[in-house]
């Protein structure tokens, strides 16, 4: 086994007196795919948030290739290699498909403000440079189409996979993936699926999903880690864990629909 390209170390983060995650521990090896499932208020969401800088954990520590990350800002965690989406889809409505995916390379770019201001050689080459990236981009995830169109206009699905082409601008090493599932019909989450495989393949990011759909899960993780307020209730592949008493007791579901319950 590979060294772990992501390992969080006994986390835990406390709000007052609520403690939201306790002593979590996970290591994610290079183009794994991994998930993180439990009730509403486990626990799930506020892990990405210490991955991401959003918080700084009240005890343990983050590591990204080796290195301690927590309690660095989010912008420099993502410039590290670790990018995101969210639960509630995140996109710029107002601008159009291409401008979404291109606002993501904004942290790399090279040119000063007099380059934009004159219009120069090194601003047009580094803005046509970040173009074909954006439209490779997009071309990947069938969106060349809507290319010119307002985020807005989307399709609920297609706005899920416009906010996964985004993060993966980014080019991460670790994608976090928060219920990307949500709010989609069938036929829309086979797609997802197809398409987090595909990612897998192609971009080769180790990948940390979130998921209450539970065949998103079992389609696509080799393993998954179960929360249950704060704490970890199980761990191991889906199959197993969805017939755990202790993890059916904390989804008051069926053996084969554990998280049917979760919102």
């Amino acid at each position: 086994m590979t060294e772990p390209i992501l390992r969080l170390d006994k986390v835990s983060q406390q709000f007052g007196g609520l403690k939201a995650v306790s002593e979590f521990s996970l290591e994610l090896h290079p183009g794994e795919l991994v998930g993180i499932i439990g009730p509403n208020g486990a626990g799930k969401t506020t892990i990405f948030n210490l991955i991401t800088g959003v918080y700084s954990p009240t005890a343990g520590d983050i590591l990204l290739r080796g290195k301690r990350i927590n309690g660095l800002a989010s912008h420099v965690i993502a410039a590290a290699g670790i990018s995101r989406t969210f639960q509630n889809i995140r996109l710029f409505r107002s601008m159009t498909v291409l401008d979404n995916v291109k606002t993501a390379f904004n942290a790399r770019v090279r040119y000063s403000m007099l380059d934009v201001f004159l219009g120069n050689l090194r601003y047009l080459q580094e803005e046509r440079d970040l173009s074909d990236k954006a439209w490779y981009l997009l071309e990947r995830f069938g969106l060349e189409d809507r290319a010119r169109e307002r985020s807005s206009s989307l399709p609920y699905g297609l706005q899920r996979k416009l906010e996964i082409a985004r993060a993966l601008a980014c080019n991460p090493s670790v994608l976090l993936l928060d219920e990307p599932a949500a709010g989609m019909n069938p036929l829309e989450i086979d797609e997802l699926i197809e398409l987090v495989l595909h990612i897998k393949t192609e971009f080769e990011p180790a990948i940390l999903l979130i998921e209450h759909q539970m065949k998103v899960v079992r389609s696509l993780c080799e393993r998954v880690k179960v929360l249950d307020f704060g704490l970890t209730i199980a761990e191991g592949p889906p199959r197993e864990v969805s017939r755990m008493p202790r993890v059916l007791e904390a989804y008051l579901g069926e053996p084969d629909e554990p998280a049917s319950a979760a919102g």
